[in-house]
């Protein structure tokens, strides 16, 4: 479906929002339920991603990038977890964008 307006006169956030849901919100609602710890940080505005520490795979969001860039990174991140993913229920937006993520 078409954009009805340029990028620039969409609300900041309208990137991140699909029928008024936070797809931001529930992908990190989502890492959580797949016990991913979520640290939001300042790294510059193009940081941000899934890494693992100590065995443990943590999701940082960027806090200085826009929430397109957080969601875009946050997305890429988890479908690494795509195995883990399949076994619960995720809406369709959402699994879309994992899936891209790919």
């Amino acid at each position: 479906m078409d954009d009805p307006l340029p990028h620039d006169e969409r609300s900041p956030d309208a990137a991140d929002r699909v029928g008024g849901v936070d797809l931001l919100g529930e992908l990190l609602e989502l890492a959580e339920q797949l016990g991913v710890q979520v640290r939001r940080a300042s790294m510059g505005g193009s940081g941000g991603g899934l890494a693992t520490l100590r065995g443990q795979p943590i999701l940082f969001v960027d806090t200085d990038a826009p929430a397109e860039v957080q969601l875009e990174k946050s997305a890429a991140g988890l479908s690494r977890l795509a195995d883990r993913i399949e076994q619960i229920y995720v809406r369709p937006a959402l699994r879309a964008l994992l899936e891209g993520g790919q």
